[in-house]
């Protein structure tokens, strides 16, 4: 994590800055994150995560679009896009 802009000397002395961060997620958040390894595509995650919860294709997707987006505004994972594809 970057330090704040105002976490500078005499105010950064009374105020500790940790360059982590502590999460704490329920099972089914903690295995989602376990899928988001960098080799699987958001498509392969939603089709586990239906799978392993018995959910339809439809409502795995809403739950895990959801909760990659919460990840991704905290700063915790990053989505990226498949190189070398041309739209055509």
């Amino acid at each position: 994590m970057k330090r704040p802009w105002y976490l500078v000397p005499p105010l950064s002395w009374i105020m500790p800055f940790s360059e982590s961060r502590r999460v704490q997620l329920d099972p089914l958040g903690a295995a989602l994150f376990e899928m988001c390894d960098g080799r699987r595509t958001v498509e392969e995650i939603i089709e586990r995560f239906a799978v392993s919860n018995l959910l339809s294709f439809r409502e795995s997707q809403l739950a895990v679009v959801s909760f990659l987006q919460l990840l991704t505004a905290r700063g915790l994972v990053a989505l990226a896009g498949a190189g070398g594809e041309e739209a055509a």
